[in-house]
């Protein structure tokens, strides 16, 4: 190309058109670097939005689980506070820490498949970070077949003592046989349950229990409580088990309060083996008579008493028995006022005088038994006889002793003495 200009325009012209040629390139080169830094300006500008972008996206992400957190503490604190609340509460009639609800229950369907029966708040439930467990599954895990009898243990005295199976089960039952159907009533209405009733007391039991058998051969499931504690206990309760079971029925009983039990609890290792003997017979000379062939007794012996006659009675153990013996008095279990007085049966009426209000309220006496008596001398002697008639006196004392524990010495006396003492034949 330079040739044709230099052929053309001469060597001035050529040198030109080269001076020419380079600018035109410069310029380019120009153009091109300054188009690249444009891009890379351009590219790190991007690199730097994006770079903001996640950032600002990380901070909103952390910001938001901040406030879920905040907001589950809250929610835990806040629920924590209301149970602890709700179960202080003096609103409900219940006296335990919680609250029973009142129960929804509907009649039986008909038909061979056994029903399921939900207690829906009846009885209450742990609260453990706000995940709910309720205890009713607890007392479900066990089957409650129809056309049985259960015998149901009620509260001494606190009703918030009743258990979780007793409340389930009450619920369940098609009806209720009880010894006081208005007392009953009332019971059973501080836990939100309301049945049937029939009244099933000492006064007419035998009666009753014809109606009650009627009941479960219709299939249903009929729960029998008494006033308080365990049916059948110095209650009503035995004759209508006997009568249900003897008409091929089930008797299925429950577990719980029961005076007896809980005054034993709280005697003391001096009551390694006990006789329940309920109520003494109220007029004074059979009650007598009753003390004096227990005078002897080795067990320890668990009297119930009412308050008209707890005096009297305290006194005639002791006038039977003699004072040394230990007492416990155990007073309104499980109320309010309850008390127990641990001492001897010759300060037993001396302890109920200084206060009328310990003559007050339903009693469990727990004496101490007889201390066993020693072996006397003759106490061996129809053994010794007939050892005699086989063995010399020697023998006859060394086998005595090894079938008695006695001493060996003393055996060897005695058989001598009635060696002796026998006539020759």
């Amino acid at each position: 190309m330079c040739g044709v200009a230099a052929a053309l325009f001469g060597a001035e012209g050529s040198a030109a058109i080269r001076g020419a040629f380079v600018v035109v390139l410069i310029a380019a080169v120009a153009v091109v670097a300054v188009v690249a830094v444009v891009a890379v300006v351009a590219v790190v500008a991007v690199v730097a939005v994006v770079a903001v972008v996640a950032v600002v996206a990380v901070v909103a992400v952390v910001a938001v689980v901040a406030v879920v957190a905040v907001v589950a503490v809250v929610a835990v604190v806040a629920a924590i506070r209301g149970a602890t609340v709700h179960s202080r509460s003096r609103a409900s009639p219940c006296t335990a820490s919680c609250v029973f609800a009142a129960a929804h229950t509907r009649p039986a369907p008909p038909g061979p498949r056994a029903p399921t029966w939900h207690n829906g708040g009846l009885v209450p439930s742990v609260c453990v970070f706000c995940l709910m467990t309720p205890l009713s599954e607890l007392a479900q895990g066990q089957q409650y077949p129809a056309a049985a009898l259960y015998v149901v243990a009620t509260p001494i005295g606190n009703v918030a003592d009743i258990t979780l199976r007793a409340l389930h089960v009450l619920g369940l039952a098609d009806r209720i046989a009880a010894e006081d159907t208005r007392n009953t009533g009332q019971l059973l209405a501080r836990y939100g349950i309301s049945k049937p009733l029939v009244a099933v007391h000492q006064h007419n039991e035998r009666a009753a229990a014809q109606r009650v058998i009627e009941h479960l051969q219709a299939g249903e499931r009929v729960a029998y409580v008494s006033d308080a504690g365990t049916p059948g206990i110095s209650d009503p309760g035995a004759k209508l088990v006997d009568a249900v079971r003897e008409a091929g029925f089930a008797v299925v009983p429950l577990p719980g309060a029961s005076a007896l039990a809980t005054a034993l609890s709280a005697a003391g290792d001096w009551v390694a083996t006990f006789s329940f003997l309920g109520f003494l017979p109220p007029k004074p000379k059979a009650r007598a008579a009753a003390l004096q062939s227990l005078a002897k007794h080795s067990h320890a012996m668990v009297f119930y008493e009412a308050p008209h006659r707890i005096v009297e009675t305290v006194q005639a153990l002791a006038d039977a028995f003699g004072g040394a013996r230990g007492l416990l008095i155990a007073r309104e279990l499980t109320k309010l006022h309850e008390a127990l007085h641990r001492g001897t049966l010759a300060e037993g009426p001396t302890w109920l005088a200084a206060d009328p209000n310990r003559q007050r309220g339903e009693f469990v006496l727990v004496v101490e038994g007889a201390a066993p008596e020693a072996a006397g001398e003759h106490d061996h002697d129809a053994l010794l006889g007939i050892l005699l008639e086989e063995l010399t006196v020697s023998s006859a004392a060394k086998v005595a002793a090894a079938l008695t524990g006695a001493s060996r010495n003393a055996l060897y006396t005695r058989a001598l003495a009635l060696k002796e003492e026998k006539p020759e034949a």
